[in-house]
């Protein structure tokens, strides 16, 4: 039963990743009231950090968004 390692009755779950990420962003919008255009583009990077547990690093991330 390998799921069970490490449980204990009373003690709370582990929520995170145990990693972090560190995520710079751009973003761009345009409402034009003369020609009633609009535009929006949002574009990130995702760093994340070592897991120390697996010494494993996840790996990064493009993100992007346009309308």
């Amino acid at each position: 039963m390998p799921l069970l390692v490490g449980y204990e009755v009373g003690r709370l779950a582990k929520t995170g990743k145990n990693f972090w990420t560190i995520e710079p962003t751009v973003a761009f919008m345009y409402f034009g009231q003369k020609n009633d255009v609009e535009a929006s583009f949002f574009g990130g990077v995702d760093f994340n950090t070592e897991n120390p547990d697996p010494d494993y690093i996840s790996g990064r991330r493009f993100i992007s968004m346009g309308h």
